[in-house]
């Protein structure tokens, strides 16, 4: 397990100071409790892991205990890269091509799209026209690979092409900051005829897993328990309870009645 606190307790002054019981006070100050929330919309971030998901949803909009097993160390990089967005978006003001920080996409009441709700990260005028910006970050290596490889992964793209589609912009681009050196990656996006067609697949998939969240049944579970999609996802605990593994002993009180595919995103692109 990931401790938050780096503690060298072999040297007798750290355990007097107390570096553990601080660690312990810290680490469960940034526990994330478990909540009831009943979804209202889908959030383009997380279109990635659970949010591909059909089981998920349908828990989701009919309303469950959301609970969380996240380590400090993750909640500290999470919050992090939130600092970052913050941090950059104020870069783009001062060079005077910022048009709007955290621009809200909501299309709850709307009959053309899907209902969803997210925040764009920056809209700025580049070379008189607006563009939608995308600000992400992450670690040397995964920095590198995705400047050499002119990529992000598919489910970030999704994002950016989801918002871009709503509002009805041509262009975006990611901004990519590497967390050890503070560079920058940039990644221009057009909508192109391959990239709108992404999007209308992405809403199509939305409102059938919608439709049955409101009017069907319980999906089927499209994963393995010990799958990273199961791993991450902060319904699990309702999803799998009563499940015991055998095929002749084995029980499993909510299999699931409807089967409902999974969010497919083509990679490499």
């Amino acid at each position: 397990m990931s401790r938050l606190v780096y503690n060298n307790e072999h040297y007798a002054l750290q355990r007097s100071f107390g570096v553990k019981e601080l660690n312990d006070l810290l680490e469960k100050a940034m526990e994330r409790g478990p909540e009831f929330k009943t979804k209202q919309s889908f959030a383009p971030s997380g279109l990635g892991y659970s949010g591909s998901c059909p089981r998920y949803w349908y828990y989701a909009f009919n309303g469950v205990e959301f609970t969380y097993d996240t380590a400090a160390t993750a909640m500290a990089n999470m919050n992090a890269g939130s600092d970052a967005g913050v941090r950059l978006a104020n870069v783009l003001e001062k060079a005077g091509i910022l048009v709007e920080a955290e621009q809200e996409v909501n299309t709850i009441e709307s009959d053309e799209f899907p209902p969803i709700r997210g925040y764009i990260d920056a809209v700025v005028n580049w070379k008189d026209e607006e563009v939608l910006v995308e600000i992400k970050t992450c670690k040397s290596s995964t920095w590198n690979q995705r400047a050499t490889s002119n990529s992000v992964p598919t489910y970030q793209l999704a994002q950016l092409l989801v918002y871009m589609y709503v509002t009805g912009h041509d262009k975006g681009f990611f901004m990519t900051e590497n967390k050890d050196t503070h560079e920058l990656f940039i990644l221009p996006v057009k909508m192109t005829d391959e990239n709108k067609q992404l999007v209308e697949d992405i809403f199509e998939w939305m409102r059938t897993v919608k439709k049955n969240a409101d009017e069907g049944e319980l999906p089927k579970r499209p994963f393995n328990k010990s799958s990273m999609n199961c791993k991450r996802c902060p319904v699990r605990e309702v999803c799998w309870d009563g499940w015991t593994r055998g095929s002749v002993n084995g029980t499993d009180p909510n299999p699931g009645v409807v089967n409902l595919p999974v969010l497919e995103l083509p990679s490499g692109r």
